[in-house]
């Protein structure tokens, strides 16, 4: 399966089949960027919020680098919205899971909760339009 989202197909081919909007949401989370956070994540506990924000930072600029790079596709423009979309779903699953923003004073776990759940039923609604170049 590649991790491009396929919204467009020609009656005849038999390539892959256009992405529904399960695995549409599949595609949008950038997953190996999120385990490389939580990994990070729990080495360095909140007694290191400064490098954490640092590592965030990181990994919120990193994320559409390698999104479109894992994306690539012979013949296709780049994956401009899924990078989007996945750079956007890595910064609410970092705020979903607390560290850093803990620190903040006006935030509260559930909020984490709500906007992960509200962002993950919206993401599935993005269709990226045809990208064939």
């Amino acid at each position: 399966m590649t991790r491009r989202i396929i919204s467009v197909q020609q009656q005849a081919n038999t390539g892959p089949q256009i992405d529904n909007f399960v695995s549409r949401i599949v595609k949008y989370v950038p997953a190996d960027i999120v385990a490389a956070w939580l990994a990070l994540a729990a080495m360095l506990a909140p007694g290191h919020r400064v490098v954490l924000w640092i590592v965030f930072a990181f990994l919120l600029v990193l994320t559409p680098v390698w999104t479109l790079r894992v994306t690539r596709a012979e013949g296709e423009r780049p994956a401009f919205v899924q990078a989007g979309v996945s750079t956007t779903a890595f910064a609410i699953w970092v705020f979903a899971t607390g560290e850093p923003f803990s620190a903040l004073g006006w935030y509260e776990p559930v909020f984490g909760g709500v906007v992960i759940i509200l962002f993950t039923v919206v993401s599935g609604l993005i269709v990226p339009a045809d990208s064939r170049a």
